[in-house]
């Protein structure tokens, strides 16, 4: 199978990539010049381009004729989505539809977007299924929630098959982005204190990015899917506060606090109210089990952080 990775030098488009090549697959990447691998890609068939600018996209479907498309380029998080909401529309929404007309043009059979758990905003049930309402908060949930809607246009229209990845707070070695969990591990490093001055009580399903991988093979080997949107996450939520007790314990002699409450991504803009995702369905189908226990995955994120901390200084 030969899987063109849109993004595919990014966080989770070059672990992908990785594990495709390990499975026998041909992989080619797309992505822009300045994108940094976070896993190694030397020797991978590389087209460079830009996700809003149609014509790249194009090409870089012509140059791989792929049999399948992972379209994991984006603006992640809805802290950056605030902070970029026009850059995040033109990015998540009009890139993702550059692949669905480029699909449609060149007749591609299937792809698999990286949609978010954000798409649900403020959970009303858990675990969270994949036919919760979709009622999101921050620019980053509108844009997945609106990328999904021209999926399904063009599924409906024109028979483009694209199917919707939905995952919880991705981490693991490479995470790019200084998220809550990061800072508290790189401030007990550096400074041998991380406080917070919120948040311990939000819950939050975190999947290591191992599994995440693992989830996202098995849907795209797969001969065939039933649905059009699947969770791939952990399967479970921990609070923050009982997570940071956790990082406190890799972490010998560090002090780790965090303040009661919820999180807030700006002052006076809580955080949606998350949990724990439902995986039955992709457990069912086929047969995700994530292997990395929480405990398992921080040991070794506290590891990785530690080893870069030492090659940094």
């Amino acid at each position: 199978m030969h899987v063109l990775i849109t993004g595919g030098r990014g966080f989770l488009g070059a672990r992908l990539a990785r594990r495709l090549r390990e499975a026998g697959h041909r992989v080619t990447l797309f992505d822009t010049h300045q994108a940094q691998a976070r896993a190694d890609v030397s020797g991978m068939e590389t087209v460079t381009g830009d996700i809003c600018d149609f014509h790249a996209v194009l090409d870089a479907v012509d140059a791989a004729s792929p049999d399948v498309i992972v379209h994991a380029a984006a603006i992640v998080g809805g802290v950056l989505s605030m902070e970029q909401p026009a850059a995040t529309v033109h990015v998540n929404v009009a890139g993702t539809v550059h692949v669905l007309e480029a699909m449609r043009l060149r007749g591609v059979p299937r792809a698999f977007m990286i949609s978010s758990e954000e798409c649900y905003g403020s959970f009303g049930y858990e675990p969270a299924d994949e036919a919760h309402p979709l009622v999101p908060a921050t620019p980053y949930g509108i844009t997945k929630v609106a990328a999904e809607w021209y999926t399904g246009y063009y599924r409906r229209r024109f028979g483009v098959e694209m199917v919707n990845v939905r995952t919880s707070w991705v981490y693991g070695a490479g995470m790019p982005r200084l998220r809550f969990e990061t800072k508290l591990i790189l401030d007990a490093l550096t400074t041998g204190v991380a406080l917070s001055e919120t948040g311990a009580d939000h819950r939050i399903d975190y999947t290591h990015v191992d599994d995440f991988v693992d989830g996202l093979l098995r849907l795209i080997e797969a001969p065939r899917l039933d649905h059009q949107a699947y969770n791939i996450s952990s399967g479970r939520a921990v609070r923050l506060g009982d997570l940071a007790e956790l990082i406190a314990a890799n972490i010998p002699g560090a002090r780790i606090e965090v303040g009661n409450g919820l999180l807030e991504f700006a002052p006076g803009f809580p955080a949606p109210v998350k949990g724990a995702l439902s995986i039955e369905r992709a457990r069912r189908e086929v047969g995700y089990q994530p292997r990395i226990s929480l405990e398992e995955g921080m040991r070794r994120y506290v590891d990785d952080l530690r080893r870069a901390s030492s090659v940094v200084s």
